[in-house]
C-alpha cells in the first residue's frame, strides 16, 4: 500500500490477497470488505513500475456470499508502467477490469506492457493483451515466470525504466536485452523481454 513514491523495477508481486471479514448479518454473510489492490495499491502516491511481473494476486475472499468485492486484483490507484506483465489476477467475482483499476489520474502506460485483461489500463500500440476468457493468452511463462519460445512477452519490451534510464540487467543479473534472433522486436523496442526476466 503506497502513499509516497514507490519505484518497482525487476520485481515479482505474486500470490497476495486483500480482504477482511466482518460481522455476520444473520443471513450467512460476513459483509466483509474485499480490499483494493491485491498486488499493489497506490491510491495516494506515485508508483513507477517497470520490468516487473504482477501475477496471481486477488481482492475479496473466495466463498464469501456477500460483502464488498474489492477492486484491482493486480494494481489499484494510479501510476506509470512500462515493460511489465500484469496478468492472471482476480477479484472475487469476474470483472473485465480485474487486472488494473485506476483512480485519480489512473495508470499511464509508457508502452511494452502485457495486461491480461485490457480494461482499466494500457492501450498504446506496443501494449499486448489477453482476453476476459484467456487473460494469459499466449503469455507462456515457465515456473520461474520467464517467457518461453512463443510467448507474447519474448523480445517485446524496452529496457528503460519510467524515468527513461536504462535497465541493463534482469532480476538474476543477466544482461538486458537478450535477443532471440527468430523473434522480431516490437516497434521502438530493443529485444528485451516484458516482465522481470530471470
Amino acid at each position: 500500500y503506497n502513499t509516497g513514491t514507490l519505484t518497482v523495477v525487476n520485481s515479482v508481486v505474486k500470490d497476495n490477497r486483500t480482504g477482511i471479514g466482518g460481522a455476520s448479518s444473520g443471513v450467512n454473510c460476513s459483509n466483509g470488505n474485499g480490499g483494493d489492490g491485491g498486488g499493489i495499491a497506490s491510491p495516494e502516491g506515485t508508483l513507477k513500475l517497470s520490468q516487473s511481473t504482477i501475477v496471481s494476486n486477488q481482492t475479496g475472499i473466495l466463498g464469501e456470499p456477500c460483502g464488498r468485492d474489492g477492486l484491482g486484483g493486480g494494481l489499484y490507484g494510479e501510476g506509470k508502467i512500462r515493460s511489465t506483465i500484469v496478468s492472471n489476477n482476480f477479484v472475487r467475482f469476474p470483472s473485465s477490469a480485474r487486472e488494473v483499476f485506476g483512480t485519480g489520474a489512473g495508470f499511464e502506460s509508457l508502452g511494452y506492457n502485457y495486461i491480461g485483461i485490457g480494461s482499466g489500463c494500457c492501450f498504446t500500440a506496443t501494449d499486448k493483451h489477453g482476453s476476459v476468457s484467456a487473460p494469459g493468452f499466449n503469455l507462456n511463462l515457465d515456473f520461474m515466470l520467464i517467457p518461453l519460445p512463443g510467448s507474447a512477452a519474448l523480445d517485446a519490451g524496452l529496457a528503460r525504466d519510467i524515468d527513461d534510464q536504462p535497465v541493463d540487467a534482469d532480476r538474476r543479473g543477466s544482461p538486458r536485452p537478450f535477443d532471440f534472433p527468430a523473434v522480431s522486436p516490437q516497434q521502438g523496442g530493443d529485444d528485451s523481454d516484458i516482465g522481470k526476466g530471470a
